[in-house]
């Protein structure tokens, strides 16, 4: 019975989250070959498993260094996930609270995740003010909704962007390109000149 109480063991590990569980069953019958298969897939579970902890990691540091305020809020209303730009928004915002009561239920936010949940559709974006923000100033919120592969809804996403932010950016781009064209027509009357 040791083959046995070996496998069930090695199968208790892994169902509790162990990986890399390896089986010594190096016996030259169907138990051994039931032993590699175990661990060779007990190793591919563990290569994966570091592959997707690595994805997961730079997907949220790529969410975490964005300028615009971003949060996943389940269908049932809690809080996914909250970035730090969302945060100094809303310093209420973690992990498990309640849209509804770190924004309000009239907030145009809360009506946007509502709206975005209930059409299961892209909504917005609508303008809205963040009063007890850290940085104050109007935003524009988007809500998106996300779905897993079978199409099950899973989540909102919101989106607040800076509004002046964005109007900074806009000016300095359109300065660059008045700064260009002088740059172009002064040196063709530097050509054309001479």
């Amino acid at each position: 019975l040791r083959p046995i109480h070996v496998i069930r063991s090695g199968l208790t590990q892994l169902g509790q989250g162990e990986f890399g569980v390896r089986l010594d069953l190096d016996q030259k019958d169907e138990f051994g070959e039931l032993g590699t298969f175990f661990n060779a897939v007990s190793a591919q579970l563990s290569a994966d498993r570091s592959q997707m902890a690595g994805q997961v990691a730079n997907l949220e540091s790529a969410v975490e260094l964005l300028e615009d305020a971003v949060a996943i809020v389940s269908p049932t209303g809690e809080l996914l996930f909250a970035n730090p730009a969302i945060r100094s928004l809303l310093p209420e915002a973690s992990a498990g609270a309640s849209l509804a009561t770190v924004v309000g239920s009239e907030h145009p936010i809360q009506r946007l995740f509502e709206q975005a949940l209930a059409s299961r559709q892209s909504r917005g974006p609508v303008s809205a003010g963040f009063p007890g923000a850290r940085e104050s100033g109007e935003r524009l919120v988007l809500a998106h909704p996300i779905h897993d592969v079978s199409g099950a809804l899973v989540g909102v996403m919101l989106v607040c962007r800076n509004v002046e932010y964005l109007g900074q950016v806009q000016s300095t781009i359109r300065y660059s390109r008045k700064l260009a064209a002088l740059g172009r027509l002064s040196a063709g009357y530097c050509v054309h000149g001479h």
